[in-house]
């Protein structure tokens, strides 16, 4: 037999008190005691009770309760991302309701039009799906508080968090040209804005040293192609600055499989550092995102909206390179190595 929901009539039996001095303590208002309100607290834990979100909104105008959009749990660095916005949720009193898309545009259609509507959330916190941006656009113009954890799109028309793409390959660049490195190339698939930041951030570096770029690129999802050329022409260069870790760690066992060296004949960086980062042999030179970081703000703007608070269009959090043995000939490491 199902177990019957406790209810705030139930706790303020326990409690010997009314059920609007419940509703007063569990809400903290100030005309309750502190030693009741402990004592309704404690007896709420121990019988089970758990306020009724639709009761709550109707009294308070929120639910505390937050969207969470994404396109892809599978990433390996969206479990940060979902860990940042879920702590961060969890430490402001909110609760989050994650919502994973599918690539299909008719499942964002169907999202946007059928299901985000009736969601229990005050607000959405979203990884964007590039096909979205417009509808998500027009709700946060009519009142939808959002914020964007992205920069693979142009700027959204509402507030969002992203790191430093272009900065942080300008650096990781310069730490290949330290290293002697002269000719150095550039891989990367999907041309979105962020692997074009990061493409520009390779292109300032060499520009200010003076050398030429060698840029490869591919539209197909599948690495493997983009990597087999790499290796094929690796004669022609010394590095390879890749745009993401997945595609690094392609990059790595093509030159591997093709009788290369690393960092000895070809050195190689990725983006991201990702966990597999530290386990590659060798160990990639990659840029640190901050993806934890940039759940827990992102969600922290998102409360600030929700509770009347102006919040920033844009907010931008460092990444940082992290230099492994893809890239350190001896001892030269002029970054944060590991």
């Amino acid at each position: 037999m199902a177990r019957r929901r406790v209810t705030m009539a139930d706790l303020a039996t326990a409690a010997g008190v009314s059920k609007p001095t419940v509703s007063r303590a569990l809400n903290g208002h100030p005309d309750v005691g502190a030693e009741t309100r402990e004592r309704i607290l404690r007896l709420a834990e121990e019988i089970g009770y758990v306020p009724s979100m639709s009761a709550q909104a109707l009294r308070t105008g929120r639910f505390k309760m937050l969207g969470l959009l994404v396109p892809n749990i599978a990433w390996d660095w969206m479990p940060d991302v979902i860990r940042g916005v879920t702590e961060e949720a969890d430490r402001r009193g909110y609760a989050i309701l994650l919502q994973p898309m599918d690539a299909s545009a008719k499942t964002e259609a169907d999202f946007v039009e059928r299901v985000l509507p009736v969601l229990p959330v005050d607000g959405l916190v979203l990884v964007i799906p590039p096909g979205l941006v417009e509808r998500i656009a027009e709700l946060h113009a009519g009142g939808l508080k959002v914020v964007a954890i992205d920069d693979r799109v142009e700027r959204p028309q509402f507030p969002s968090v992203e790191t430093t793409d272009r900065e942080s390959v300008r650096r990781v660049t310069e730490h290949l040209i330290a290293t002697g490195r002269r000719r150095i190339a550039f891989a990367s698939s999907d041309d979105t804005r962020n692997l074009r930041l990061r493409r520009d951030g390779y292109r300032d570096a060499l520009a200010a040293a003076g050398l030429p770029e060698t840029v490869l690129m591919t539209s197909d999802l599948d690495h493997r192609a983009l990597a087999a050329e790499v290796a094929r022409r690796a004669d022609e260069f010394d590095a390879v600055v890749t745009a993401f870790d997945d595609l690094a760690f392609t990059v790595l066992a093509a030159l591997r499989d093709a009788g290369r060296r690393v960092p000895e004949d070809v050195a190689v960086t990725g983006f991201d550092d990702v966990p597999a980062a530290r386990l590659t042999h060798p160990a990639l030179t990659t840029v640190r995102a901050p993806f934890y970081e940039l759940g827990a703000a992102a969600v922290h703007m998102l409360i600030q909206a929700v509770e009347g608070e102006a919040i920033p269009d844009r907010v931008v959090l460092p990444a940082e390179p992290v230099v492994r043995e893809s890239s350190r000939p001896g001892d030269v490491h002029p970054l944060n190595g590991e």
